[in-house]
């Protein structure tokens, strides 16, 4: 009886439990200089989004060819980058859609800098109406690569992707996270602009 018992109980948890497992979403682990032992900081994510998802490690040498426009294959977001732009690596997709992005995803660059810009989020209707997003804004998969060679700390970073956002727009809802030696900035994008 007991065992009967057991056995139900297993299979109505793993019926309850079974569709929150597969759930579709990045996690992001931040660990500030006070919480580890040695004072080191530590960013970190995970792509849930599929099994098996393969990535590539692309390292992008420094440039110093003058301005250029960068326009997204994805939704059209255009911006002109700087002319200098430091060594950075990279960890885009294995297998790339035709007419899709690199979608560096997360990188380090030569300065030290480390960036993710690929945790997704939600916003609510409110928000949306009061600030919607942009269709040709920035979005995830453009990040990186019109960020993350063209800065020398965290705080640059906040401010370089922060004056994106305020000429061009947001496409969508995410988090970036820029770390530099005991420095964290963890950046939500939860609008348009």
């Amino acid at each position: 009886m007991k065992r009967m018992q057991l056995l139900t109980g297993i299979m109505a948890a793993g019926l309850t439990l079974g569709p929150v497992i597969s759930a579709r979403a990045c996690t992001t682990v931040l660990v500030g200089k006070d919480a580890s032992q040695d004072g080191s900081t530590l960013i970190a994510r995970n792509e849930d989004v599929d099994t098996a998802w393969a990535k590539h490690f692309v390292v992008h040498p420094a440039t110093s060819n003058g301005p250029t426009e960068y326009i997204s294959k994805d939704n059209g977001f255009k911006v002109t980058v700087p002319g200098a732009g430091l060594r950075y690596t990279a960890t885009p997709d294995w297998q790339q859609k035709d007419g899709q992005d690199q979608f560096s995803e997360d990188g380090i660059n030569s300065a030290n800098v480390a960036m993710s810009a690929t945790e997704s989020g939600t916003t609510n209707k409110k928000a949306q109406k009061a600030d919607p997003f942009v269709k040709d804004g920035i979005a995830e998969t453009s990040m990186v690569d019109v960020v993350l060679p063209y800065i020398h700390s965290a705080k640059e970073g906040v401010e370089y992707l922060g004056k994106i956002v305020e000429e061009k727009g947001s496409a969508e809802n995410n988090g970036v996270i820029l770390c530099i030696t005991h420095h964290i900035a963890d950046i939500p994008a939860m609008a348009g602009d």
